[in-house]
């Protein structure tokens, strides 16, 4: 499975006519401003939403994936989320799989990247492979001189 999207932003919408709406969408780097006081206090709460996109190919298929779980979040907070299972019609090489998960308040407990992984599982519930993007969102603070924030 190769990932060929993986966009961090503050709200997703399912439209009609099978359309996503992807709001506030963050480039590399998700800054917080901060008041001099208030510099590497944590937990931060961030809401924010995480649109993925894979690419099925053959290796998926010859492995007989069944099951795939989507997580996000921080590598000393990552929260799983399981996907409808996966059955060998929609296994086809070449097909994409979405997922889309809203993170509503969630604590950032340090600076570290928020980034996600797909875990695959075959049909003997047996973890197969984890994917990850080429990149994650990078969490910074901009101190603001002379601000109560």
């Amino acid at each position: 499975m190769k990932i060929t999207n993986f966009i961090v932003c503050d709200d997703i919408r399912h439209e009609e006519g099978n359309k996503i709406s992807l709001m506030g969408v963050y480039d590399e780097v998700i800054t917080f401003p901060v008041s001099p006081d208030k510099v590497d206090v944590w937990p931060k709460t961030l809401s924010f939403a995480v649109y993925i996109r894979a690419a099925i190919d053959r290796e998926d298929v010859d492995q007989n994936i069944r099951k795939i779980v989507f997580s996000a979040g921080q590598q000393n907070n990552l929260q799983r989320f399981p996907t409808t299972d996966f059955s060998p019609e929609k296994g086809a090489i070449g097909q994409k799989v979405s997922c889309v998960v809203k993170m509503n308040n969630f604590q950032l407990t340090s600076n570290s990247p928020i980034t996600c992984e797909i875990i695959l599982y075959n049909d003997k519930e047996e973890e197969v492979t984890r994917v990850t993007p080429g990149y994650s969102v990078q969490i910074a603070e901009n101190i603001i001189e002379g601000a109560r924030i």
